[in-house]
C-alpha cells in the first residue's frame, strides 16, 4: 500500500472511533437515553383506590410512575394551586389537600368537609376562593385560600333549587348547571358572598360540563342529548345568558378545556372516544372545528383531560381502560398527534387528571 493510502486509512480510523466515542447511543452493547424528566408532573385520581397518583412526564410525553397518596373516600377531582393539590372526594364529602415539591414527593395536608355528595370545584380567578358544587345536598360550599393554600369555610351551604354537577367562573360571575338549566350568580372577590342573578332553562338538554372563555364574554355547555357544545353570550352586566348555535361533537361530550392562550377548545367524547378541536372567535363566540377534527384517542370510555403548556401535551384518561392517552399539541393549527407508544397502559383508574410544575 503506498504511503497515501496508509495515511489516509490511519485518518478515517481515527474519524471513526472519535465518532463513536462522541456518540452515546453508539458501539457496541450501547442503550438508548432514557427520557428526560420535563419538570411537569401528571396528577390523577383513582376512586377505587382511593388515591392520589403522581406520574412523571418526559419531554417526550411519556410517563413513568412517581408515587401514590392516600385520600379520603372516592376522590373523582383533582385541582392545582402552585405546590398545592387538591382532590375532592365525593364518597366522604370533603377535600384531601397535598403539596409537591420539584422532587415530586407528595406531602399530606389538612381535609376539609363540604356538603354532602360533591361532584365539582373551581378556584376563583382571584385564587382568592374556592368553590364546591355538592349535588346531593343541592348547595354551593364556598372557602377562602390561605397564601399555605390552606382553605378556610366561609359558607358550606349556599342553597340551590337543583342538584348541580358542574360550575365554571366566568370573571365575576359564576355559573352552576344542572342537566336542564343553568344559573348565574355574581360573586363577590372580596368577601365570597353569592347572588343569584339569573336562570336559563333548556329542557331538552341533557348537559355534562360548563367552562367559559377566559375574557368571561362566553360561556360553554357539553350537552349529551344532541352530541354538541352549545355556546351563549354573557351580559356584562346582568350575566344573563343568550344561547347561540351549537357546534356539534364526537359522541358523548363529558369534558372540554381551553389551550392557555385560549385560541382552542379541547372536548373529550367518552363514547366516541375523540377529542374534537375548535378554534374561538373571541368577539363572536363561533366555534370552528380545526382541519383533521375529531381526533382519535384510541381509548374507550374517555373521561379525562389535561393539558401541560410547557410541552404542549394533552392527556385523556379512561378510568375503565386503565390507561392514559397523550397527544403532541400544534400551537399554531391546534391539531393533535398521538405520541409514541400512546395510549400507556398505567396502574391506576383516572378519574380526573390535573397537570403541576412546581417551583
Amino acid at each position: 500500500m503506498s504511503p497515501t493510502r496508509i495515511l489516509a486509512a490511519k485518518v478515517f480510523s481515527l474519524a471513526s472511533l472519535l465518532a463513536v466515542l462522541l456518540c452515546p447511543g453508539c458501539g457496541r452493547g450501547a442503550k438508548a437515553l432514557p427520557p428526560v424528566p420535563s419538570g411537569s408532573f401528571l396528577l390523577a385520581v383513582d376512586s377505587a383506590m382511593q388515591s392520589l397518583v403522581v406520574d412523571t412526564i418526559a419531554t417526550n410525553g411519556t410517563l413513568s410512575s412517581k408515587t401514590t397518596a392516600g385520600t379520603f373516600l372516592q376522590p373523582t377531582k383533582v385541582l392545582t394551586l402552585i405546590d398545592n393539590i387538591y382532590t375532592l372526594n365525593t364518597g366522604s364529602s370533603s377535600i384531601s389537600q397535598f403539596s409537591i415539591s420539584t422532587s415530586g414527593a407528595v406531602s399530606v395536608g389538612p381535609s376539609t368537609l363540604t356538603g354532602t355528595g360533591p361532584v365539582q370545584f373551581a378556584f376563583d380567578p382571584t385564587s382568592k376562593f374556592l368553590v364546591v358544587a355538592n349535588r346531593t345536598s343541592k348547595s354551593l360550599s364556598i372557602y377562602s385560600v390561605a397564601s399555605d393554600g390552606s382553605l378556610q369555610s366561609i359558607n358550606n351551604g349556599f342553597p340551590l333549587t337543583f342538584s348541580p354537577l358542574s360550575l365554571a367562573f366566568a370573571g365575576d360571575l359564576l355559573y352552576v348547571a344542572s342537566s336542564t338549566g343553568i344559573t348565574g350568580l355574581l360573586f363577590d372577590s372580596s368577601t365570597g358572598s353569592l347572588t343569584v342573578l339569573s336562570n336559563f332553562s333548556l329542557a331538552t338538554a341533557n348537559l355534562s360540563y360548563l367552562l367559559a372563555d377566559g375574557s368571561g364574554t362566553h360561556l360553554f355547555a357539553t350537552d349529551l342529548a344532541t352530541n354538541s357544545v352549545i355556546a351563549f353570550s354573557i351580559a356584562s352586566t346582568t350575566g344573563i345568558l343568550t344561547q347561540l348555535p351549537a357546534t356539534p361533537t364526537g359522541t358523548g361530550p363529558v369534558i372540554m378545556t381551553f389551550d392557555p392562550a385560549g385560541k382552542f377548545l379541547y372536548v373529550v367524547s367518552n363514547v366516541g372516544d375523540d377529542i374534537s378541536v375548535f378554534s374561538l372567535d373571541h368577539s363572536t363566540g363561533a366555534l370552528t372545528a380545526v382541519s383533521g377534527s375529531p381526533f382519535p384517542t384510541l381509548l374507550a370510555g374517555a373521561n379525562s383531560v389535561a393539558l401541560d403548556s410547557n410541552d404542549e401535551f394533552i392527556f385523556v384518561g379512561s378510568a375503565s381502560g386503565k390507561q392514559v392517552a397523550v397527544l403532541q399539541v400544534n400551537s399554531i393549527t391546534g391539531a393533535l398527534t398521538p405520541v409514541t407508544s400512546s395510549p400507556f397502559a398505567v396502574i391506576f383508574a383516572p378519574e380526573a387528571l390535573a397537570v403541576i410544575r412546581p417551583i
